[in-house]
């Protein structure tokens, strides 16, 4: 699965979901698009990857009007440190993403 994690993941995240989940994720700025807008990033998507990885709601107000691909894996825990998230991903990713299978788009938050 190919993933793009949004500027407002950080990139040094990218090679560690790549590492820990046999996934290939990259961030917008190692794809060149961590200037671009939300929709360029999206558009950019559509041919690139599978899934984007975002805690921007404005992909999710894009994927409605555009639809899939890509599909979105929606981060809802506000402003984390990359320690935090990885927390988030090494509890809910493999679920995440056996439920991207099957939906279009899939949120995980922290459980505090």
């Amino acid at each position: 699965m190919r993933l793009l994690l949004d500027a407002q993941i950080s990139q040094h995240l990218a090679p560690w979901l790549s590492e820990k989940f046999r996934v290939d994720a990259v961030s917008c700025a190692k794809a060149g698009l961590l200037y671009s807008s939300d929709l360029e990033v999206f558009n950019w998507a559509k041919q690139h990857v599978d899934v984007v990885v975002t805690k921007d709601i404005d992909f999710l107000r894009i994927h409605e009007a555009q639809g899939s691909p890509p599909k979105i894996l929606w981060i809802t825990c506000g402003n984390s440190s990359n320690a935090f998230l990885r927390g988030i991903f090494e509890s809910r990713f493999e679920l995440a993403i056996a439920l991207l299978n099957d939906n279009d788009v899939v949120e995980i938050t922290d459980a505090r």
